[in-house]
């Protein structure tokens, strides 16, 4: 039988039931209830609850139908806008305008959460999984509180290639990852794990160009993955990391990055409060007087002179070396000599000090049994100037508490040794931070 006729069957048990509780009222000579009476009643109920199953589930099944339909053009239209929306910001960005928000954006939004998951298009369930014929009592309360949770939507992904994700170690249909081409085997993330590394390089200057295995991740590689916001805020952080001379605005409830192009006779002009800073003091703007040393940064400079700190020629920040060789690598990819602070294999400065490596050497030896392997081994021991192994050379730490990861510090369950110095990184880390 179709669902018409099943409802129909239902509407006719629920009039015969009507009309055995309005009989046996009528014949009742007492006020008591008879069992036959409650046997009706309940009857009655139990054929009103599952008519309504049924119909409920008509209807679900008609809007997941309507649905499937109407995605491709839904979707069709949001790319379309998503791009006219990134192409204008680009255009607002490079002519040094001011951005502002605009309903457009609020709505891609809303959308991308509604009719997206992870860059690409949501699989509708398909209705024929909806059988129209008869079911049983259990089947029809499941259907009657449809909902497209993630296991409804793994049924529409059976069959499809999948990979596994190189970061969180979980499989993918091949459509929601990406492939690098990496050496010696080529390296999958899933659309979470790469939109979120681009999200961190905007945060985290050290992971800033996104890489893996030393090799930089094109955007356009993981752009689908990422909302427009995150696409625009990437870019941005793009100009600004690449800039040496940075200036940001010195409004200290704004501190906005302000771009060459907004700098003007060393006075650059915040397009999001409007403040005037000094391009060279990075203080506020003079206006027209000649740009004074700031008494606290003379300061700061005199306590790095006592203390032996040393300013980045590129980016200007303070920077303390505490252990290793005097080769410095910046936040910013400068790479200078920590002594005269000449671009690093430019001057003739000795490239370490003893007691410096000394405290190096005192903390690898701290590092359970990984410093007396690699001696064996006849290995580099000075992770500063170990080239680190590329690729599956790396061993991975026996299974337990690991301890934490070098460079984020974060503990791990296990982590990766590198088998010439005997350094040890998160999976992150390792791909995505060594340069």
């Amino acid at each position: 039988m179709d669902a018409e006729e099943v409802e129909l069957v239902f509407k006719l048990f629920i009039e015969d039931a009507q009309n055995e509780i309005a009989l046996s009222e009528a014949n009742r000579l007492s006020e008591d209830f008879r069992d036959s009476e409650i046997a009706f009643s309940e009857t009655l109920k139990v054929l009103r609850h599952q008519l309504q199953l049924l119909q409920d589930r008509r209807v679900a099944c008609g809007l997941s139908r309507a649905c499937r339909e109407d995605v491709p053009a839904i979707e069709e239209a949001l790319i379309a806008e998503e791009q006219a929306v990134r192409d204008h910001e680009l255009a607002l960005r490079f002519a040094g305008l001011r951005k502002r928000k605009r309903p457009i954006e609020r709505q891609l939004a809303r959308h991308n959460g509604s009719y997206r998951r992870g860059g690409s298009a949501v699989d509708i369930p398909d209705t024929d999984q909806f059988s129209e014929g008869p079911v049983l009592d259990d089947s029809l309360a499941t259907l009657a509180s449809l909902s497209w949770s993630h296991a409804e939507l793994s049924k529409t992904e059976v069959g499809l290639p999948r990979s596994t994700c190189i970061i969180c170690d979980e499989t993918f249909p091949t459509h929601e990852t990406i492939e690098l081409s990496c050496e010696p085997e080529h390296h999958v993330y899933c659309n979470n794990c790469a939109a979120q590394l681009f999200e961190m390089a905007t945060k985290d200057e050290s992971l800033y160009p996104p890489r893996c295995c030393r090799n930089p991740i094109p955007l356009e590689t993981v752009q689908k993955f990422l909302t427009p916001e995150a696409t625009l805020n990437f870019l941005n952080k793009s100009v600004e990391f690449n800039t040496e001379n940075r200036t940001y605005c010195c409004n200290p409830s704004c501190s906005t990055f302000i771009p060459q192009p907004d700098i003007q006779n060393n006075v650059a002009v915040c397009l999001e409060c409007n403040t005037e800073t000094c391009a060279f003091c990075k203080q506020e703007s003079h206006q027209g007087e000649d740009c004074p040393q700031d008494p606290e940064i003379r300061s700061v400079v005199r306590l790095a002179g006592d203390k032996g700190w040393k300013r980045c020629t590129s980016c200007r920040r303070m920077i303390e070396l505490s252990i290793g060789c005097f080769h410095m690598t910046c936040l910013c990819k400068n790479q200078f000599c920590y002594l005269c602070g000449a671009r690093w294999k430019t001057c003739n400065c000795p490239q370490f000090e003893e007691d410096r490596l000394l405290d190096e050497r005192n903390r690898q030896v701290a590092q359970e049994e990984r410093a007396t392997a690699a001696r064996n081994r006849g290995f580099q021991n000075d992770p500063h100037v170990c080239g680190h192994a590329v690729g599956n050379d790396w061993t991975r730490t026996r299974h337990g508490f690991a301890g934490p990861c070098v460079f984020c510090g974060t503990n791990y369950r296990w982590l990766l040794e590198c088998p010439d110095c005997g350094m040890r990184l998160c999976v992150r880390c390792r791909l995505n931070r060594i340069v």
